[in-house]
């Protein structure tokens, strides 16, 4: 079944069926003050968890933005911290604005457009294929 449906891809993930498969997940969220996400992947199934603040001319007042930017910022973490190249990335966050909006753009809004633009340059970069 390709593509895979996100919710049972998620959870063959947790219930370990997918050792072989090269698939990570990340869930993360994001406040005023910085974002917070868990990466895991094949060979770490418990996962990490990556903490960041923002820097002071990054913060943001929406929400949206806000869990936008921590999504690339979480992502580029991940990439730097286990080698997904080549993989499928599961992307999780409550905020179903700002994961539409990295997957398709939001030509109304720059600053989600340029998470969007970030976001996928490193999934091309790197070989992600992203599931939300």
């Amino acid at each position: 079944m390709w593509p895979p449906v996100p919710s049972l891809l998620y959870g063959r993930f947790l219930r370990g069926e997918l050792a072989h498969a090269r698939v990570f997940v990340i869930v993360w969220d994001s406040s005023k003050f910085g974002w917070g996400a868990v990466v895991r992947w094949w060979d770490n199934p418990l996962g990490e968890l990556i903490v960041c603040t923002w820097d002071p001319a990054e913060a943001e007042d929406a929400q949206v933005h806000r869990e936008a930017k921590g999504g690339v910022r979480a992502l580029a973490a991940a990439l730097r911290r286990a080698d997904l190249r080549n993989s499928v990335g599961i992307f999780r966050n409550d905020s179903v604005a700002s994961l539409a909006a990295l997957r398709k753009g939001s030509w109304s809004s720059p600053v989600l457009q340029e998470c969007a633009t970030s976001f996928n340059e490193l999934c091309s970069e790197f070989g992600v294929e992203p599931i939300f």
